[in-house]
């Protein structure tokens, strides 16, 4: 469970994690205005980082060893880059939004 869980167990540098509820309301924000986007990924890719990008969900960097989600979009662009945490609570949110 998410809510339980406020230390990384995935990444050696043990930073805190902001909670869940916090978390999801970042992410419904961007979704209202357009930061991320709420349509279904047409392709995901999943794998360590290699290399230290700012997760385009809460800010924080995601770091080398830490789990990332890289998203494609229908719209012309690249990529964004998600935490594996981020990524779930997006996906979910990014569903409840449209119900």
């Amino acid at each position: 469970d998410m809510d339980s869980r406020p230390w990384s167990t995935r990444s050696t540098s043990w930073k805190p994690q902001r909670s869940v509820a916090t978390l999801r309301a970042m992410i419904r924000g961007k979704l209202r205005d357009g930061r991320l986007p709420n349509d279904r990924a047409p392709k995901v890719w999943g794998g360590h980082s290699n290399e230290e990008r700012a997760c385009h969900a809460c800010g924080s960097v995601v770091a080398r060893d830490q789990w990332l989600m890289e998203v494609a979009t229908f719209a012309d662009g690249p990529p964004f880059q998600l935490h594996f945490r981020c990524f779930a609570v997006w996906e979910q949110e990014r569903r409840e939004s449209q119900s």
